[in-house]
């Protein structure tokens, strides 16, 4: 990764530091967070806002840390120890746990679903701006939105049965 270095006030400084541990990340991921904010790119919310202090280590032989290093990066994680610790959370909650890429995919489906909204609201103001006039396309605008929006429930459905699927957690108790 690329270092970038900044200047801050003692007050600039307690006050990211201060917001970095209610949100339970790094400075360094703080400052990546609202650079994706401010830039339009992908936006990552903590799973929980309680500081992750605690350490696990685990000794994986080469192959097994390849493995690892190729299924986070195929599956959309930024590096192999945010996919072990969603893997673990997985198991201990059991619940699935969204990939950065999968975030990033609902977020995309969110945005489209808000401009089907936008758009369904110009219908509506133009039909109430003239209601002597006839709603030729009209149909065929509901026909479209209505589409669009089976083909974004779809899209999210089919991602959330695969993040389901990935962290299936098969046992005997």
């Amino acid at each position: 990764m690329i270092q970038t270095k900044t200047r801050l006030t003692p007050e600039e400084k307690e006050a990211l530091t201060g917001l970095a541990r209610r949100r339970g990340v790094t400075e360094s991921e703080l400052l990546r967070q609202m650079i994706r904010t401010v830039t339009g790119g992908p936006e990552v919310e903590p799973v929980d806002t309680e500081r992750r202090s605690c350490q696990v280590n685990i000794r994986l032989d080469e192959h097994e840390r390849d493995k690892l290093a190729e299924r986070s990066a195929a599956e959309g994680y930024r590096t192999p120890t945010t996919w072990a610790a969603s893997a673990v959370r997985a198991a201990i909650h059991q619940d699935a746990v969204l990939s950065d890429a999968e975030i990033e995919a609902l977020r995309d489906a969110s945005r489209e679903i808000a401009a089907v909204g936008r758009n369904l609201n110009q219908i509506a103001r133009a039909l109430n701006a003239d209601p002597d006039a006839e709603p030729g396309g009209l149909a065929q605008a509901v026909v479209s939105v209505a589409q669009a929006v089976e083909g974004h429930k779809a899209a999210v459905s089919a991602l959330i049965g695969r993040n389901l699927n990935r962290w299936e957690v098969v046992g005997d108790e």
